[in-house]
This record gives C-alpha cells, structure tokens and sequence, in this order.
C-alpha cells in the first residue's frame, strides 16, 4: 500500500494544483540542487503558473536536500505520481527536469521510473557523479549521505547514479541539456560535453544549449523561457 495517497499529496510535494482551470493533461517534476528543498512550502513561481495555463501539473517533490535520487526518492516520486493518476483517473505524460543536482535527479529518474517520463531537461547536470564526488569540498558526505546505505558497494552505488554510466540504459526520449560555460561548480568539460557526445554517438533526440558569460545555473531570460517552453511542450 502507498504511503501518498490522493488525499496527502499536499505532504509530499509542493504543486500547483490551486492554479489550475482544467484537469492536468500531465506532469511536470522539476528536481531542486544540492541543499535546497529544506523549506517546507514553495511559492508559486512563473512557471507555476505557466504550466497552469497549459494544463499542466507542476511538482516540486520534498524528498530531502541531498538525495541525488536514491531509492527512497524514486519510490517517493512513483507514489506522487500514482496519487495523481488516482486523483484524476487517467494516466498522463510525464517531465522529468531539474538543475545541477535536480539536473542528475532529472536524468536518473527517468533510468528507473515505474512511469517513464517522455521528455527530460536539466539545467547544468552532474553527469558523472564519480568525479564529482571529489569535485568540491561538500559533494562526498552529501553522496554517501545518500547512497552510503546500500547492500551493494558504494563506488558501485554511485555508478547506478550516474547519468553517464547508465547512459545505455536511459530511455529513448526526448532530451535537452542546458549548461553555462562559466560553471565552477559542474565543470561543463566532466559532466554535459562527455555526456551529450555519448548521446549523440548512441542516435539518442537531444538538444544541447550552451550559454555563455553565466555561472551555474544562472540562465539567461531567453535560454529560462527556452527550457519551460521545451518541457510544456513536449510532453506528450
């Protein structure tokens, strides 16, 4: 039996359900970097209202700041998702996105999701978790946080993880990666350049978006309207 029901979503997940005029025709999950989703409520946003307008619900899981979307994550969002589906009675397409952390999330979620999402973007992504575990002072203790617990060793732990180890495995859908050329957080040489050109050998539907003269995460007015439109409308 799940523990979110249609009845507790509220508990779980911020969404934008109050915005909405007609029954969503999908959902659209945007996964939070290292250290945010602590607070327990979330604004709305534009883009809350933006998905509003499309008939779209948008959620923001609260799934802890240093998931990296281990197991307890995934079965987090399954459950939200079965609470939506159960709510409205029907299923609907999916969007998986996210930045840095939420941008690995948004990668890996669609790797092991009960309900494979049909389009995925992530805003500066780490793709290869392996290297990024030595990458800055804090990443190791928020990673082993995460994956430390698992029956099987921690590398191989991490490398169930990491977009760029699983990069066979991850669905053929639509993808988009969004990365800023002045990152020094995700060095975009480690993470999206190796990654997309893997994608790309492997005939996978991926855009890359590169942005210079920005810091991580740091879109510009443009590239942000590029990413919601992408995920509104491709979700089908």
């Amino acid at each position: 039996m799940n523990t979110v029901t249609k009845d507790n979503i509220s508990k779980f997940a911020y969404t934008n359900e109050e915005l909405l005029k007609n029954e969503p025709q999908g959902i659209i999950y945007e996964f939070h970097g290292l250290n945010d989703g602590i607070s327990m409520t979330i604004a709305h946003t534009k883009f809350s209202y933006m998905c509003a307008e499309a008939s779209v619900l948008y959620v923001r899981p609260f799934y802890g700041p240093w998931n990296w979307m281990n197991r307890a994550s995934v079965r987090l969002i399954d459950e939200i998702t079965e609470a939506v589906f159960d709510k409205y009675q029907k299923k609907m397409p999916i969007s998986s996105s996210g930045l840095s952390m939420g941008g690995l999330s948004a990668l890996i979620y669609t790797r092991y999701a009960k309900y494979t999402p049909s389009v995925c973007a992530a805003i500066c992504p780490v793709c290869d978790l392996i290297y990024h575990f030595d990458e800055r002072e804090d990443t190791a203790r928020t990673i082993f946080s995460a994956l430390g617990g698992y029956e099987i060793s921690f590398y191989e732990a991490m490398e169930k993880n990491s977009p760029i180890h699983q990069i066979e495995a991850l669905p053929d859908i639509k993808y988009l990666i969004a990365s800023t050329l002045c990152d020094e957080e995700v060095d975009i040489t480690k993470h999206s350049d190796p990654f997309v050109e893997k994608m790309n050998a492997l005939g996978r539907d991926i855009e890359y978006l590169k942005i210079p003269h920005q810091g991580h995460c740091s879109l510009t007015k443009e590239s942000a309207e590029y990413y919601r439109e992408f995920l509104i409308n491709n979700l089908k």
